[in-house]
């Protein structure tokens, strides 16, 4: 890929990484040299039915937010064969590479990624924005690994508030290892609930900080799928008894008995009301028995 080294207030930089519809590099502002992340996407792709459509989508998301988690979108530039789009950079690059890197992760970090992370998806479900692509490669780490960015909405969908289920909502789309069993098996004709199919993802993503590895995981996609449809998984005994449940509950095959994630950040885990008083754990576990 040709590219200009200056662009509008920005000089182009290093290579960080590619994304859904181009390539992703370090962006310097000229006056105040202040570094940022610029998506490159190609103008044919921009002119294009299809993918064209899917980056002004995430083009108007970002610009609509406002959230400490999610990533921020700061300016566009217009090339004669690109188009910049410049957001926040993320210095710590993204939560994939640090599980890699670094194993499980302890409950305390985890659990303070995860409050983050749904704290960001569910101010996005308040506005009619549902993810459909959650996963650690799509959240990004900053100020010392301590803050989580959730990225990449070009996949999203979003929903006018007076209809029940947008048409939208029926596309099957994602990354297997992360995406609920409804989303791909097609099973109910009327469509999906994207808040329920991203809080599967975000069940799944707490998985792999808390275990290091992905709970569906197999040689091919139609094998992680079958996987996926059954919600075939084990938890390590190295997880405490609090978290398995939290992540028992959103990994629940049926939607309508999948918890969300109002409930999921006011689960003793999350709140960390469960170290104080275990004894909550078991009243939860009776409420759902219940409920059931």
């Amino acid at each position: 890929m040709r590219l200009p080294k200056v662009v509008g207030n920005y000089e182009i930089q290093d290579l960080l990484g590619q994304g859904n519809y181009g390539e992703v590099r370090r962006a310097r502002h000229l006056r105040t040299e202040k570094c940022y992340a610029v998506k490159i996407v190609r103008r044919e792709f921009i002119a294009s039915r299809h993918f064209g459509m899917d980056i002004r989508r995430e083009m108007s998301i970002l610009m609509a937010m406002d959230h400490p988690n999610i990533i921020r979108f700061h300016d566009v530039c217009v090339g004669e064969e690109h188009i910049f789009i410049i957001m926040d950079l993320a210095a710590n690059g993204d939560l994939f590479s640090f599980v890699a890197n670094c194993g499980p992760l302890p409950e305390w970090r985890a659990r303070s990624y995860f409050s983050q992370l749904a704290d960001a998806v569910t101010y996005c479900h308040s506005r009619g924005v549902y993810h459909r692509d959650l996963k650690p490669e799509n959240i990004l780490l900053t100020d010392e690994y301590r803050t989580l960015e959730v990225a990449d909405f070009g996949f999203a969908a979003v929903i006018d508030k007076h209809y029940d289920v947008h048409p939208l909502l029926r596309t099957n789309c994602g990354s297997p290892h992360y995406c609920a069993p409804e989303v791909w098996n097609n099973e109910r004709k009327g469509g999906y609930d994207g808040s329920k199919a991203d809080a599967f993802s975000c069940g799944v993503i707490l998985y792999c900080m808390l275990v290091g590895a992905q709970p569906f995981h197999d040689s091919s996609v139609d094998l992680i799928l079958a996987k996926v449809n059954r919600c075939e998984f084990d938890v390590p005994a190295t997880v405490s008894a609090a978290a398995c449940d939290l992540v028992e509950g959103l990994l629940r095959r049926d939607p309508n008995c999948r918890i969300n994630l109002t409930q999921a950040m006011l689960h003793p885990w999350t709140s960390g009301k469960a170290l104080a008083k275990p004894e909550l754990l078991k009243t939860l576990h009776e409420a759902r028995a219940h409920t059931a």
